[in-house]
C-alpha cells in the first residue's frame, strides 16, 4: 500500500513539476513574442523614417531642379530681350528683390541707375538715396552716360506717371536712341506690380511676367524669413 502511495507522490510531483516547466516556457514564449514584436515594430517604424527622408528629399531635389530651371528660362529671355535691343522692358510683379536679383544676374557688370518713385534716385545696389528728384529730371540727368558705357535704367512704382506727356516723351526718344543709335546703349526697365502701358509706348514695351511663388516656394519664403529673424 505505502508502495502505492509513493508513486501517487512521485506522479503528483511529476505533474507538479511539469506545470510548472510549462508556466515557465509559456512565460518565455510570451516574452520572445513580445521581444520579436517590438523590434519588428522598431525595424518597421525605421523603415517607413527612412522612405519618408528619401522621399522628402526626392521632393526638394525636384523642387530645386524645377525652380533652377525655371529661373533660367526667365534669365535667358531677358538677356535676349535685351541683346535685341529691346528698349523698355516692363516686369510685372511684386517683388522688387527678387527683380533686382534677376537684373544683376544679366547685367555682365552694366551701370544700373534706379529711381524709385518714393524716393527718387537711389543707388541699386545699396538702395540709399542719392538725390530726391523728379523722374523728369533723373532721367535727363543720366541719358548721357549711355553715350559712354552700357546702361540698365531701372524705374520702379511708375506706373502712376506714364500718362504724363513729358515722362512718355522721354522714355521715347531713349527708346529711339537705343534702337537707331550705334553709339548709344541704354535698356529701360519697368518694375511694378500694377500694368499701365501707354498706348505712345506700345510698341517700345516688352512685357515681362515673373510667375509668382507656388506652395514650395512660399513654404521656403516662410522659412527662409524665420531663419532670418532668428524664429
Amino acid at each position: 500500500m505505502e508502495f502505492f502511495d509513493s508513486i501517487a507522490t512521485s506522479i503528483n510531483v511529476i505533474n507538479s513539476v511539469n506545470s510548472t516547466v510549462q508556466s515557465a516556457l509559456g512565460g518565455i514564449r510570451e516574452d520572445a513574442n513580445k521581444h520579436i514584436t517590438n523590434n519588428l515594430t522598431e525595424t518597421l517604424k525605421k523603415i517607413e523614417n527612412i522612405r519618408e527622408k528619401n522621399v522628402n528629399r526626392e521632393n526638394i531635389e525636384n523642387y530645386i531642379v524645377a525652380d533652377n530651371k525655371k529661373g533660367e528660362i526667365i534669365k535667358n529671355t531677358l538677356s535676349c530681350y535685351i541683346d535685341a535691343l529691346r528698349p523698355i522692358i516692363y516686369i510685372n510683379h511684386f517683388d522688387f528683390k527678387a527683380v533686382d536679383d534677376l537684373i544683376l544676374s544679366v547685367s555682365n557688370n552694366t551701370k544700373i541707375f534706379e529711381y524709385n518713385n518714393a524716393y527718387g534716385d537711389i543707388d541699386f545696389k545699396t538702395k540709399s538715396q542719392n538725390n530726391e528728384t523728379t523722374l523728369e529730371k533723373f532721367l535727363d540727368y543720366i541719358v548721357g552716360d549711355a553715350f559712354e558705357h552700357n546702361i540698365f535704367i531701372v524705374l520702379k512704382d511708375i506706373h502712376g506717371l506714364l500718362n504724363k506727356p513729358e515722362i512718355i516723351a522721354r522714355l521715347k526718344s531713349i527708346s529711339e536712341k537705343n534702337i537707331y543709335s550705334t553709339d548709344f546703349y541704354a535698356t529701360i526697365f519697368i518694375v511694378s506690380a500694377v500694368l499701365e502701358i501707354p498706348v505712345e509706348l506700345e510698341n517700345y514695351i516688352t512685357i515681362v511676367d515673373m510667375p509668382t511663388p507656388d506652395k514650395n516656394e512660399v513654404i521656403e519664403i516662410i522659412k527662409k524669413y524665420g531663419k532670418d529673424l532668428k524664429l
